[in-house]
């Protein structure tokens, strides 16, 4: 490669950093100008509220997103919270039924659930008893074998009737704290007057749930809120995209503003506009600039005169070469003529022959 093509290369890539440079330098000198504008220029003012606007959306929908993060880790917390407590107002439903299906005197209380209870219970004691009887057995290791998978399913039917009593104490228990309770206090502390593990199950029942009241007003509190964030993150098709638009937004304000501190300061390089409004700073910048742009002046110059010694030269050399084609031609029109005077001397004799021949033959 001509070196000279070479060294257009680099002179083209100093001359679009030296561009670079200058741009950056108007736009400096334009940022500085801009604020002291008096009165700033409304295009100016525009542009920077667009982008507070877009910065400040920005910021709440991330606030937003956070709380609703926030929300939604309370919701879970609350959530466990709530069947903790469900299981523990359970568990004291089936501790309050379970004292009145052993009492007479709470036969008003009790209705089906005793009936349906004493039903389970022999069916539990049954089973407990031959899963007793079953280990107790001795015998080879395939009747212990057999015996085992008997007594699986001896468990797993012994737990199912237990979990179902267990429900039956707890819907009694329920029932009684819910009817049972409804006359008041008072009646109730005559009504059970010395029965202190009733009168205690009902107060840890009443404190149960009222936590769970609690703890259900909370969390609707919280799911609305919840409802109301993400309704509004997908209401302009999710976090993501209302963010990404927005820092779009800020993308193409930036570029106007730069576009236009580039105007401000080429303005006050060209004209003098801003004179009073210099510092300086600012006339510093102004010496960059006119550096910079007879540096590149310089560049564009080497430049051109590379590029016209390039083409002066490939003009000669396509004008050598033309001129050789020419003698090439020449050489070859010349061989022609050769050619072409041989081959009128051979037709010449050719026909001389033929006349000879033909007179032979008349004769």
């Amino acid at each position: 490669m001509d070196d000279r093509k070479k060294e257009i290369r680099a002179l083209e890539g100093q001359k679009r950093e030296s561009a670079a440079a200058l741009e950056a330098l108007l736009e400096r000198l334009g940022g500085a100008l801009a604020p002291r504008m008096r009165p700033e220029p409304e295009e100016y003012l525009r542009l920077l509220s667009e982008e507070q606007d877009a910065r400040e959306k920005i910021e709440a929908l991330e606030a937003t997103a956070e709380r609703a993060r926030e929300l939604d880790d309370e919701i879970r917390r609350l959530e466990q919270d709530q069947n903790s407590q469900n299981r523990e107002t359970s568990r004291l439903y089936a501790r309050i039924g379970e004292l009145i299906l052993e009492r007479d005197d709470y036969a008003a209380y009790a209705g089906p659930f005793r009936e349906r209870a004493e039903a389970l219970i022999p069916k539990i004691r049954s089973l407990e008893s031959r899963i007793g009887a079953s280990g107790e057995k001795e015998g080879n290791v395939f009747l212990r074998i057999g015996r085992g998978a008997q007594e699986l399913v001896l468990r797993s039917f012994l737990n199912k009737n237990r979990n179902n009593l267990e429900g039956i104490y707890a819907a009694c228990g329920e029932h009684f704290a819910l009817h049972g309770g409804a006359a008041g206090t008072t009646e109730i502390e005559d009504t059970f007057a010395g029965d202190g593990p009733v009168l205690k199950a009902m107060g840890e029942i009443e404190g149960s749930r009222r936590a769970q009241e609690a703890l259900l007003s909370e969390l609707t509190l919280f799911r609305e809120e919840r409802r109301t964030l993400h309704g509004s993150l997908s209401a302009g098709g999710g976090l993501a995209r209302q963010i990404q638009g927005l820092e779009g937004a800020i993308a193409r304000v930036r570029q106007d503003t730069r576009t236009l501190y580039r105007r401000y300061g080429a303005e006050a390089e060209a004209e003098g506009r801003f004179e009073d409004l210099l510092d300086g700073a600012d006339r510093e910048t102004l010496e960059e600039l006119r550096r910079l742009r007879e540096t590149l002046k310089d560049r564009e110059e080497r430049i051109d005169r590379l590029n016209t010694a390039i083409a002066l030269d490939e003009e000669r050399e396509a004008l050598a070469r033309m001129e050789k084609s020419i003698e090439e031609y020449r050489r070859r029109i010349g061989e022609s003529e050769r050619a072409i005077a041989d081959l009128n001397r051979r037709m010449g004799e050719s026909r001389q022959k033929i006349d000879n021949l033909s007179a032979r033959l008349e004769a």
